[in-house]
């Protein structure tokens, strides 16, 4: 949903700039994070699919993954889908598994201002140059929170590969036709009349329904305006980071995982309700709360998985994930958009980690976007502290690939602030500050096929040479022999990161 008045909190809101200034409608870069939250949500469901697999399958896994994609990224996802499923990745799957569609807006609102805002529009798009191996079609079906399906369209216009590619096909149900609620889409690709196989992946999105859904933001946001210039930096940047979730709705922006966007509104709502009558911005919210932390004149978006509400907060060991960069293989080709990747995907990927301990945890997102990483992760760890204490205990940092390789550059600025790390992907520690780790514990883990990877090796041939010089051996060792695929490094060593944690600690 685009309004004039989204203009005035891009400029009150630092953070929000870059959103508001990348959303033209239908452009290349909207498009591609678009597209590039579908290849997300295609790894994830390899991810679940994977996850409690045996040590071969992982290992298989990982081989189709970092295979060579001549220019398609999806395929040797779809090839890692199929082969779980014990199928063939034919013509079929692999369309199936490319179909994308933008479901917007996430929030339809029978009052809106905006005309496309009042019903909910599904657009179809093809955004890899896969050739259609016959007639394509689609059938769609809305369903109600319950599971009943509430509506059924079929949409057999503007189905031609250039079609799907420039994103022709659409179909839209009005507002009144649905109730205010939680519903969502599946649209399954029809190939000369056939409907996907029990096997095909599904390709489903959430989408909501709230009669005054942009009067409310309008009144939120605007009420953040006025609140936040009165604010402490860190209350400021608690609310920023709420008013980010708010916006990114209002300009169409790709989400990521699936859409929370009424709840993210009901969040910003509550923070406001707390900042007029002088409580903590996160006061009563548990679970996972987005906020931010000042970084000096910009702020750090974070994802907060809180055990305690915020104003009855007790110590508790904190776990920090720093996310990898989005790009579309194993050697790092990069979309357009989106610039960051969200730290939902990696705390998706968390599920339960550190919860029956009592340990809270904060997901960061990656770098990107022309930040200073070093710096706003840095003082990220330096400032949670002040919203989550963790006692006496410092935190531990987990940093996947790029997030890794920024950290080991910089690791004698974080060394103070953490009691232990774990570098997935990436370890290029210079040699004075191996020298300098003290007794501060460094796990490693290898990817297979990343070659970021190569960097950990070199750092463990140099640890050993310096024990056979008989110089001071730093404790540095992998977290685990296996080499992982490479997008699921985090996700699949969580029983090793959890034990790591336990014993830095100390029970």
């Amino acid at each position: 949903m685009s309004h004039p008045s989204s203009r005035f909190v891009a400029i009150a809101f630092p953070l929000l700039v870059l959103l508001t200034s990348m959303a033209p409608a239908q452009g290349v870069v909207y498009r591609e994070k678009w597209a590039f939250l579908h290849l997300e949500r295609l790894r994830a469901m390899v991810f679940d699919e994977l996850k409690d697999r045996d040590v071969d399958a992982i290992a298989h896994v990982a081989e189709l993954l970092a295979a060579e994609d001549g220019g398609v990224a999806i395929r040797p996802v779809a090839q890692a889908l199929a082969w779980l499923r014990g199928v063939e990745c034919d013509d079929h799957f692999q369309l199936r598994a490319a179909m994308a569609a933008f479901v917007l807006p996430e929030v339809v609102d029978g009052k809106a201002t905006v005309a496309a805002c009042r019903a909910a529009n599904f657009t179809l798009y093809l955004p890899y140059p896969i050739e259609l191996p016959g007639e394509v079609a689609f059938a769609i079906r809305v369903r109600d929170g319950d599971g009943r399906v509430v509506r059924r369209l079929e949409l057999r216009h503007h189905t031609s590969f250039d079609d799907l590619r420039t994103a022709q096909a659409e179909a839209s149900v009005p507002a009144g036709e649905l109730p205010d609620g939680s519903y969502e889409v599946e649209i399954d690709t029809l190939i000369d009349g056939a409907g996907a196989r029990a096997h095909d992946p599904r390709l489903r999105w959430r989408f909501h329904v709230l009669t005054g859904f942009q009067e409310r933001c309008d009144l939120a946001l605007g009420r953040a305006r006025e609140l936040r210039e009165a604010l402490p930096d860190l209350a400021r940047a608690q609310l920023d980071g709420l008013a980010a979730e708010v916006v990114r709705v209002y300009t169409g922006e790709a989400f990521a995982v699936e859409s929370t966007a009424v709840a993210d509104l009901e969040r910003l709502e509550r923070c406001l309700a707390n900042v007029t009558f002088e409580r903590p911005p996160l006061a009563g919210m548990t679970g996972s709360v987005a906020a931010a932390l000042p970084i000096g004149d910009i702020v750090q978006p974070v994802r907060l998985r809180l055990i305690d509400e915020v104003e009855q907060v007790t110590a508790r060991p904190l776990v920090v994930f720093a996310s990898a960069a989005p790009c579309y293989g194993a050697h790092g080709r990069r979309p357009i958009g989106p610039a960051t990747r969200s730290a939902l995907w990696l705390e998706r990927e968390l599920g339960s980690f550190g919860r029956a301990r009592g340990w809270n945890v904060v997901c960061v997102d990656s770098p990107g976007g022309g930040r200073p990483y070093a710096k706003a992760l840095l003082q990220t760890v330096q400032h949670l502290p002040e919203l989550l204490p963790p006692g006496d205990r410092k935190p531990l940092l987990v940093c996947d690939r790029e997030a890794a390789a920024v950290v080991a550059l910089h690791l004698g600025e974080f060394r103070e602030h953490i009691s232990g790390l774990v570098l997935v992907g990436a370890g290029s520690l210079p040699k004075q500050a191996v020298a300098a780790l003290g007794s501060l514990p460094v796990r490693l883990v290898l990817l297979h096929g990343y070659p970021g990877s190569r960097s950990i090796q070199r750092l463990l041939d140099y640890v050993a040479v310096r024990s056979r010089q008989g110089e001071h051996r730093p404790d540095v060792e992998l977290l685990h022999d296996r080499e992982l695929p490479w997008p699921f490094g985090v996700g699949l060593s969580l029983a090793e990161i959890e034990a790591f944690a336990e014993s830095v600690f100390g029970g």
